[in-house]
């Protein structure tokens, strides 16, 4: 959901949060045998044919962009039951279906020809992908999921301390701050800190 305008009345939203970092953690065939043979190629024009019947059919091509979509696009903003109920469907025109007003039932102009919902939230995943991403792709990250959920923050404070090893070598460990004045949702003055304890750049939700 997107940030929304602050609120007159901003209640805590420690319990909130603190609920919300919780949450946050074909058989083979030889080429050889049939070399130079009428049969392979015979069995090459059999397979050519058949590819978009069976993609057709079976619906394997387009249950990966489903998949996608369920899993990448829309994996931090789709409610449970809405999960559930897009894999009850059986066929692709009402995934497709379903697509639409899944996006409608979030769109502030219900109707219009712009989402701006939608618009914003692809903005979201093309910018954490290039942003965020560690040895996984932003989208999977801590604060790919905070970014996608609630934007991006007011404010970012960075930081660097040292700690001792026991190899008494220091390890130096960089976190980040996030504020928000307001969330919708989640009140005033939400802060979320992120650490990169490891040292490997990845930045982990602090609990």
């Amino acid at each position: 959901m997107l940030p929304g305008p602050v609120a007159p009345k901003c209640l805590s939203s420690l319990a909130e949060v603190s609920r919300m970092k919780s949450a946050i953690r074909a058989l083979p065939m030889s080429a050889t045998r049939f070399h130079n043979s009428p049969i392979l190629l015979l069995l090459m024009v059999w397979f050519l044919v058949s590819i978009p019947a069976y993609s057709q059919n079976t619906g394997r091509v387009p249950e990966e962009i489903y998949k996608n979509w369920l899993d990448r696009d829309v994996r931090w903003i789709i409610s449970d039951q809405e999960r559930a109920d897009f894999k009850k469907l059986s066929d692709d025109k009402e995934r497709d279906r379903y697509i639409v007003e899944f996006w409608e039932r979030r769109n502030p102009t219900p109707g219009g020809s712009r989402n701006i919902v939608k618009d914003e939230h692809y903005r979201r995943l093309a910018y954490l992908d290039q942003h965020f991403s560690e040895d996984v792709p932003g989208w999977r990250t801590d604060r790919g999921r905070v970014y996608i959920m609630w934007g991006p923050p007011d404010n970012i404070e960075r930081r660097s301390r040292f700690e001792s090893r026991a190899n008494n070598l220091p390890r130096q460990i960089d976190s980040e701050e996030w504020h928000w004045s307001y969330i919708e949702g989640l009140g005033c003055d939400v802060v979320i800190e992120f650490e990169n304890s490891c040292g490997c750049g990845g930045y982990g939700l602090t609990v």
